[in-house]
Formats: structure tokens, sequence, C-alpha cells
């Protein structure tokens, strides 16, 4: 199966587990595809374009590091490949969040859509 027909088929948790296992823990994030970010935004309760506004964000906080990029184009559409990787102070973040108590809970809801979306990022790296 092809990956354009992988895409057309599977979610985005299946596809992401699928690569993860296929480039050794890296997480592949394809940004062009609008399925993926369709599929994506729906599990972390965000719009399209916030997503891409978080992944910015965690990326500026040093929790992803993009570690390879790739932009092609055919025709009027260019497409987009970037893989992430969580960076140490991304895994310190996540045992942090599952480590944290029911009071520091309430305090975290004011970051609760970064925080789902590298709970995402981290389930899909184990």
């Amino acid at each position: 199966m092809s990956r354009e027909e992988e895409y057309k088929t599977c979610n985005i948790d299946r596809i992401a587990r699928k690569h993860v296992q296929q480039e050794q823990g890296h997480l592949l994030i394809h940004l062009y595809k609008q399925m993926d970010f369709k599929e994506l935004s729906k599990i972390t309760n965000m719009t399209e374009l916030q997503l891409l506004g978080k992944i910015t964000i965690l990326e500026a906080a040093g929790f992803i590091k993009s570690v390879e990029s790739e932009v092609k184009t055919e025709g009027n559409i260019v497409e987009i490949y970037k893989k992430y990787i969580i960076t140490e102070k991304g895994r310190n973040e996540i045992r942090y969040m599952n480590l944290s108590n029911e009071l520091n809970r309430q305090n975290q809801k004011k970051n609760k859509p970064i925080r789902n979306l590298l709970s995402l990022l981290n389930k899909a790296l184990t």
C-alpha cells in the first residue's frame, strides 16, 4: 500500500504509529495533508489553524524539534513534510504532566491545548 493510499484509508494516529516504527522513534507529521490536519484537530479539539500555531509554539518552546523538512511542488500544489522529535525538555514536561496531582491539574487548565498536543505526541511515540 502506498503512502497516498494510507492517507486515504487511515487516521492520523495509526499513520503516526506506523511511521514511528519505520522512523525509529521519530514522529512524522505531514502538515500538508488536509485530512491529517482535520483528524489531528478532531483529536486535539482545535481548529487546523490553532493546531499549526500550537505546533509552532511547541517548537519555539523547545518541546519538539524539527529534524527534517522537505518541500515538493507539483503544479500549483505545495507539499511540506516535517519530521519532529520530542526533545528532552518535552519529555520532562510530559513526565511532569503525568505525575501532577489534582491541584496542579487545576492550574494547568490554561495550557490544556498545548498539553493535549504533547500528550498526543507522547502516545504516538510510545
